[in-house]
């Protein structure tokens, strides 16, 4: 007969539902955040500690950190033991031990220990027990509440969704007979914890573990509606922000480091932001695997942890290397390769990629509706994007003196390029050079980066004609008592460069023959450039580097223009340069002398360097035909936060894979199957559907009981490639922004907010 049980853990305090380290990737039942004496074996699966060969004083420890038992006046505990017996716990605070005990049995029961109040515990440790053989224990926790045991004589009809999707979900429909759960004996707390149990043998499975939500007496039924939302909760209410310890700012980083970062400083972090109350979050991390390849560069500022790992998942579709992720009931984050169908892999996981029972038609398959369409294939996907080069600002100025080089020296001037601390308009540091001329008071020479002249940018891919790409920078001179003489002809300039004999000159200062108004500074002379002074420069570049508007631009509409063309700063062009290869930037500086001075010698320092422009991507479904669907249909997305080249080619590769294809978006009833978890691959075999063993994904498992039956349904795709693949459609979805859904309110909501400008020019990316 299939069981049920379930229960609230109310004003949940410190807890361990897992037993794992919080931040190790170690999935090695042995590696357990409880301590273990001597003599005593103790492992964990992720959900239940078992341990056996505890002693008087041995045994094994939990650690809940300084807790008040005035606040938590309740140790429970949910346990039982292979051959029944005794269990001695030992609560050491701030006052004398408190030596406790319970009587297990060999079937779960849930145990509430009064503790003495007015102490601060700092040791829980379970051991001596009476009768040997393993003790098994499925969570501890320290409550402000006795808890509250719900049985399926109080229990209407329910229902738990467990999904990779979202955060998994339950319902639970109770008899509310004169007001019993409101009043202060049965009453809960928001964020009380909820445990369901069920099963389809003589033991239940843990099938949900969260926090409870939303609570609705209804009338005249007399009933009470219990709405709860996962554990996984903690990775949506949580958002990625600059931290002392990490910021949301990373580098060559794998998808997992990024992870593991999210956990430890963004979701678990005791004292986040300064703060001194804990979350009472407890994500483990044991189960994260690594799962696609090195991230030149990934930024989440504010953005929740769960949204941000979607990302990554789908970062790690485009490197063809595709992942999942999902929270078990246990607090557990599992993260573990998405695999080819019937060749699912999860590797260290506990849990099986591939559900052990078939679902067959004559044996437990009770309906099933398996559609497969195309009302959402979309083979061409327009991404409007902010390109930033480099990828993480500051970059190209961040301790990089070492990779700077110089040209065009003036006679018996040197360069000499350092990283300097002190002085700093952005980041950390900036680049100093020093050109120097001993023997004379004329100076100069050209700086740039990088010295290696290969960063093959196409500046003509940034940008638009009437949105040109912009290069930011900051620059700071000290002249001191230098000529400070112009050279005629050679006035100071910005220079982008496809070789040494080919590059495009902006007028940084003008010279005797060039208005002031013509140099980016708007000054004549470098008589007149301000020592010591930091200036920010955002000059336009390119081929369309002069637009000029009638109007300010306003969003959402496109202004008119009176010039579209080079920009009144750019100097004639040096040979015969290209905009869709510039391989070094740089600042040519220059002091002719002539004021009797011995020498000429000048600091100059380079700050916070990038080009920023547009970026209208068009990834193509690129396959014959078959499999590419053969009539043309099309979509775009807006991404407003700035990245670098290889993320905005990743992320419009993800969403083409997404929805290039037709898919199966079905769902399949069967009795009760409480150990199916989301993501693992289910065998079915019906000859309606020519189904023979086939291997089908679960996106999501629901199940619905009451007392008249339980059934579990599964959502099933055939999407392998994806993280995130499409969803039926439902209000749910709509609401939470997944499945077709997302894509619909996107598009949208792109087209609602984006500035779009008609006259970008898209860069193909072809996907085989």
């Amino acid at each position: 007969m299939p069981q049920f049980y379930a229960e609230v853990l109310r004003s949940p305090g410190p807890h361990d539902n897992s037993f794992r380290l919080l931040n190790s990737n170690d999935p090695s039942p042995s590696t357990i955040a409880w301590a273990k004496d001597i003599g005593v074996t103790a492992t964990s699966d992720g959900d239940i500690i078992t341990f056996s060969g505890s002693s008087p004083g041995l045994g094994v420890t939990w650690f809940p950190g300084s807790t008040s038992s005035t606040t938590y006046p309740y140790l429970i505990v949910r346990a039982k033991a292979a051959n029944g017996g005794t269990l001695a716990v030992a609560v050491f605070n701030s006052g004398a031990t408190m030596n406790l005990s319970f009587t297990l049995m060999t079937t779960w029961q849930t145990f509430t220990l009064p503790l003495t109040t007015g102490r601060t515990i700092s040791s829980i440790l379970f051991g001596n027990q009476s009768v040997a053989g393993n003790i098994l224990l499925h969570y501890a926790y320290l409550c402000g509440n006795t808890p509250i045991q719900l049985s399926q004589k109080e229990v209407i009809s329910g229902s738990v969704t467990r999904s990779s999707l979202g955060t998994d979900h339950a319902e639970l429909r109770l008899n509310n007979y004169r007001g019993k759960f409101l009043n202060s004996a049965n009453a809960f707390s928001f964020g009380d914890h909820l445990h369901i149990y069920l099963g389809q043998g003589s033991e239940p499975f843990h099938v949900y573990g969260g926090e409870t939500e939303h609570q609705e007496p209804i009338q005249p039924n007399d009933e009470m509606i219990i709405t709860s939302r996962g554990f996984g909760i903690a990775l949506q209410q949580a958002v990625v922000e600059n931290q002392p310890s990490a910021a949301p700012i990373y580098t060559n980083s794998t998808p997992l480091a990024i992870i593991n970062d999210f956990i430890d400083n963004h979701v678990n972090n005791a004292t986040k932001n300064g703060v001194p109350i804990a979350t009472n979050y407890r994500i483990s991390r044991s189960y994260a695997q690594s799962v696609g390849a090195t991230i030149p560069l990934y930024i989440s500022q504010f953005k929740n942890v769960w949204d941000s790992m979607r990302e990554l998942m789908d970062l790690s579709v485009a490197q063809g290397f595709p992942g999942v992720f999902f929270v078990d009931p246990a607090e557990n984050l599992h993260v573990v390769p998405l695999g080819a169908q019937a060749a699912a892999n999860w590797g260290t996981d506990p849990i099986p990629a591939t559900y052990g029972t078939t679902l067959a038609t004559g044996v437990n398959l009770v309906t099933y509706r398996f559609p497969r369409d195309v009302k959402s294939l979309r083979n061409r996907v327009h991404y409007f994007g902010v390109s930033q080069n480099p990828g993480k600002y500051g970059a190209w100025t961040e301790q990089t003196a070492s990779t700077w080089g110089s040209e065009r020296l003036v006679p018996g001037t040197t360069a000499t390029f350092s990283d300097d601390g002190s002085i700093v308009a952005t980041g950390k540091y900036s680049v100093k050079c020093i050109l120097t001329n001993s023997g004379s008071a004329h100076y100069g020479g050209g700086m740039f980066y990088p010295a290696g002249k290969n960063l093959g940018l196409n500046i003509t891919a940034l940008g638009s004609v009437y949105s040109p790409p912009l290069f930011d920078f900051y620059f700071r001179i000290t002249q001191g008592a230098n000529c400070k003489t112009t050279a005629l002809g050679s006035p100071p300039s910005i220079f982008f460069a496809t070789d040494a004999s080919n590059r495009f000159e902006y007028n940084l200062v003008s010279d005797g023959n060039t208005a002031a108004l013509q140099s980016i500074l708007g000054v004549q002379g470098i008589n007149n450039v301000t020592d010591n002074y930091w200036y920010h420069v955002l000059l336009p570049i390119g081929p369309n580097g002069g637009v000029l508007f009638n109007s300010t631009p306003v969003a959402n509409t496109v202004a008119p223009t009176i010039y579209t063309g080079a920009s009144q700063y750019q100097r004639t062009n040096v040979g015969t340069p290209s905009w869709t290869n510039i391989n070094y930037v740089g600042v040519y500086w220059e002091d002719s002398g002539g004021c009797g001075n011995p020498s000429g010698s000048a600091p100059i320092w380079h700050n916070g360097w990038r080009i920023i422009g547009g970026r209208h991507i068009l990834a193509y479904d690129n396959r014959a035909s078959p499999p590419r669907y053969p009539n043309m249909r099309e979509i775009h997305f807006f991404d407003p936060i700035t990245k670098d080249d290889t993320a905005l080619n990743n992320y419009a590769i993800a969403e083409l894979k997404r929805l290039r294809n037709g898919i199966l978006r079905g769902t399949a009833t069967t009795p009760l199957l409480g150990d199916a978890f989301p993501e693992q691959q289910v065998q079915v075999t019906t000859q309606s559907a020519n189904y023979s063993n086939t291997f089908l994904r679960a996106t999501s498992i629901i199940h619905r009981f009451s007392p008249q039956g339980m059934l579990t349904e599964f959502q099933l795709s055939d999407d392998f490639t994806n993280s995130q693949p499409l969803d039926l459609w439902k209000l749910s979805n709509a609401l939470l922004q997944i499945g077709e859904n997302a894509i619909i309110s996107r598009e949208v909501y792109d087209l609602k907010t984006a500035i779009l400008d008609p006259t970008f020019t898209p860069q193909l990316v072809p996907v085989t």
